[in-house]
């Protein structure tokens, strides 16, 4: 028997014809030749088969084909299953690498990159009037303070100071809590002056250790003042009356639509002059 079949895979060729004859009843094993032509990549050509006694029908043709497509069929499925696994494997590698690059990012941005690495001072600036409206205010000052003695690695602060003054009260609070803080944290502080350090800026200046001051600055004016218009002139010419109502003597002074009295001056003066001997005593001190 000669059999000759174009086919991808002889062998499979093979176990479909010994398959086909054994089923067909016919005895003994045949004699079955496959020459492989040349290379048949992925492709089925179709088939020929001759018997020396009869031509063998479709169905061996049939059998190969099908037994192929399933092999194929498998091979395939297990690619794809393999290409899934690599793309899905690629995915999770490069996701870990662009996570762990901006963790890396952001982490050095908010902790590490504006932060020396030798010793050094940490810096809170005071800005601008001092009053609680402004960024020089009593809780903007003591937050920053708080961040700036806890600083661990900090060999001591600076205060950067360019102010008119303010609110007498505020000016004084501010004092009283960077000297407090220095004490609790054993921290020296120095101020640096820029264009001004005045008045109640000039009373915090004091709760340093040190103050330096470019020739040029203005610093000093030790000194306490209160201004405030008066309208009584004014409303009597035009005919606008007070209607403030009051319970104490003094609880209507410096009243600007009255007319101040001497009662009025007389306290102002006392007022003030406590004040101004209260700033004096802690430049001295």
């Amino acid at each position: 028997m000669c059999v000759w079949c174009e086919a991808v895979s002889p062998a499979l060729c093979a176990t479909a014809a010994a398959s086909y004859y054994s089923a067909s009843g016919w005895g003994g094993s045949p004699s079955i030749q496959v020459p492989l032509k040349g290379p048949r990549d992925g492709v089925f050509f179709g088939a020929h088969v001759m018997s020396d006694q009869s031509s063998i029908t479709n169905e061996l043709v049939q059998a190969a084909l099908a037994s192929y497509l399933a092999a194929q069929k498998d091979q395939l499925g297990l690619q794809r299953k393999e290409l899934r696994w690599r793309v899905a494997r690629g995915s999770v590698i490069a996701l870990a690498i662009v996570a762990w690059t901006v963790f890396t990012i952001v982490n050095g941005i908010f902790n590490s990159s504006d932060r020396p690495t030798g010793q050094y001072a940490t810096a809170v600036r005071l800005e601008g009037a001092i009053s609680p409206e402004s960024t020089a205010s009593l809780t903007i000052m003591r937050d920053a303070l708080e961040r700036a003695f806890t600083d661990e690695k900090a060999l001591g602060v600076a205060l950067i100071i360019n102010s008119p003054g303010g609110y007498p009260g505020q000016s004084e609070l501010i004092y009283e809590m960077v000297r407090a803080m220095s004490k609790q944290y054993g921290k020296r502080v120095i101020a640096v002056a820029e264009d001004q350090v005045t008045s109640g800026a000039y009373l915090v200046a004091m709760s340093a250790d040190k103050l330096y001051a470019p020739l040029m600055s203005t610093v000093g004016s030790i000194g306490v003042v209160q201004s405030s218009l008066n309208f009584a002139g004014l409303a009597d010419k035009h005919g606008i009356a007070d209607m403030t109502y009051t319970a104490g003597n003094a609880k209507q002074r410096f009243n600007q639509w009255t007319p101040a009295t001497d009662a009025d001056k007389i306290k102002a003066d006392e007022f003030l002059g406590q004040m101004h001997t209260e700033f004096i005593d802690i430049v001295r001190t």
